[in-house]
This record gives structure tokens, sequence and C-alpha cells, in this order.
């Protein structure tokens, strides 16, 4: 309970802060993307409905269940526990002695989206700026080190997902409606392409696939997110750049 209560209460804007921002920023930083012709050509395929509806569910459905708890767990801080505020929008870090993290990587932050269940907006437009920029001026993470933090919880949430014996019963045209949900799928496309993933919605369905398959399928997808995130071939330079690696 007293955990909850600091989280409500936690809200105290920072300069570094995602928070102060507005829409116009949000569609700002989706347009930088569209600068890239092969975003461009990726986000065609999911606009004209050429990608295949089970990648786009496993999608979406894997992002669901895909906490965050390696993320805040960065360069050996293992005990850090994350709590969400029930509308998704703050979260707050407690250390294994129960003091809030504000080391300016770990901690928590804002989020525009609920990560559970507006998770192809939560993607694009909280986890992908941070992938790229860190959580604050103070970050001292690597975009390798945020890709490696980010891959695990994702590797936990294709697992976590496995076992739901319920899925989203959501057809895919109402899940892309989702703000920032077509370019998150887009994003997704040039990742596994970049990785040379071609079996997501099977390492998710089949049950016969083992885990082991799954932490190969996801170091794949670690491989195409770090060259997402270094190559101006992919993403615009005007998006790379900005993210000066450390």
């Amino acid at each position: 309970m007293f955990h909850f209560l600091i989280l409500l209460i936690s809200t105290i804007c920072q300069a570094d802060n995602p928070g102060t921002s507005n829409a116009k920023q949000l569609t700002l930083f989706a347009e930088e993307f569209k600068r890239s012709e092969k975003f461009q050509a990726a986000l065609s395929k999911v606009s004209d409905g050429s990608v295949d509806e089970d990648l786009i569910l496993s999608i979406y459905t894997i992002l669901s269940q895909t906490s965050e708890t390696e993320s805040h767990r960065m360069r050996g801080s293992v005990e850090n526990k994350l709590y969400l505020s029930p509308d998704g929008k703050q979260e707050a870090v407690y250390d294994s002695k129960g003091k809030l993290v504000d080391d300016g990587f770990n901690n928590g932050s804002y989020n525009y989206f609920h990560p559970k269940k507006e998770p192809l907006s939560h993607f694009f437009f909280d986890t992908t700026p941070w992938l790229f920029f860190g959580q604050s001026s103070k970050d001292p993470t690597s975009r390798m080190e945020r890709a490696e933090a980010w891959c695990a919880d994702f590797c936990s949430g294709i697992l976590r997902a496995r076992q739901l014996s319920d899925r989203t019963t959501e057809k895919t045209d109402r899940i892309l409606l989702q703000e920032g949900g077509k370019e998150t799928v887009a994003l997704f496309l040039l990742i596994l392409e970049e990785g040379k993933v071609e079996n997501l919605a099977e390492v998710l369905n089949d049950r016969d696939v083992s885990e082991l398959s799954v932490v190969r399928t996801v170091e794949k997808i670690e491989t195409g997110l770090r060259n997402i995130l270094v190559s101006g071939d992919v993403l615009p330079k005007e998006v790379t750049n900005k993210a000066s690696d450390k």
C-alpha cells in the first residue's frame, strides 16, 4: 500500500519527463520515421492489408504481455521492482531497500499509453523513444544496452503469452486503429527483416516450439533491433543521428 500511495503522488514533472509534451510532438515523432523509404514501404504493406493477420495479432499479444522489468534493472540493479499506476501513465521503481529509484536510467517515467491496454501505441510512443534516446539526459546507457534489456522483457512476454488461455478477440483492423498501431507493426516488420526472423507467429502459437527456440528467436530480434537503432539506412539519419551512442 505504501508503494501504491507513493506512486500516486510521485507525478511531479521533471525537465526530462516526456509527459510535458503534447499530441503535436507525438505526431512529429511519427513523421520523422516516414522520411525513411524502408519505413514507408513497410507502412504501406500494413495499410494495404499485405501483412499476415496472425503476425499482427502475435505482435499485439506479445507486447500486451511484455512487462518492463529488465528495462528498469539495468547495470546490475537486479532487485528493482516496477509499479504502474492504474491508468498506466505513471511508473515508480523501488530498489531492494524500498527506496524510490532516481538514477536517471532505471527510474520510472511517464507513459502516454497503457502498456497492456494499448500495447501498440505504448511501444511506438513510449518504448521506441526510450530505445533511441534513453530515460533522461543523465542516462549513461547505450542503445545496445537498452535493446538487450528490452529484448529480455520481450522474451518473457512471449513465454507469458504462450500460456494465455484467452487471446484477444479484437480484429486486426481495430488493433491497427490504435494510435501508432500501423507504425508499430511496420517497425516490427523492419526489425524481423533485419534479424532474419520468419516465425514469430509460430513461436507464439505452436506449443511444440521449445523455450530454447523462443530464446534463439529473441536473439535474432535483438540483432534486428540493434540494426534498426544504429543504421541510417533503415530509419532516417535524422532519427538515428539524434540518438548519439555512448
